[in-house]
């Protein structure tokens, strides 16, 4: 299994054996933001998924979850905020939006 959790300085003290470091590739992605608990996130999966096997956009690649605001920031889970991102290609000439690029860590907190 392969999950990815923003760690920046903790990644130092966690046992090498269970964590390991992996930087992924920039990629062109379809977005959607999940409002709401995490339990729920698989509604979001499902309607970002269909979207991209409608259009026939998917590719190979690591679906990529960005937590923006979890219930370590805020009891109140309606404030809870999730990015699904998920890789596709884009035809030749074709405009990003509403497909956008997830931003990495660095990008947001700039």
């Amino acid at each position: 299994m392969v999950a990815f959790v923003p760690i920046a300085d903790a990644y130092e003290r966690v046992p090498a054996r269970r964590v390991h470091e992996l930087t992924l590739p920039d990629a062109d992605l379809a977005v959607m933001t999940h409002f709401g608990a995490f339990t729920d996130i698989d509604r979001t999966y499902g309607a970002l998924g269909t979207i991209v096997a409608e259009l026939a956009i998917g590719i190979d690649g690591p679906i990529r979850e960005h937590y923006l605001l979890t219930a370590a920031d805020t009891a109140d889970v309606s404030q809870q905020r999730t990015e699904v991102c998920w890789p596709i290609r884009l035809s030749r000439g074709e405009a990003a939006n509403p497909l956008r690029r997830c931003r990495t860590s660095e990008e947001k907190s700039s």
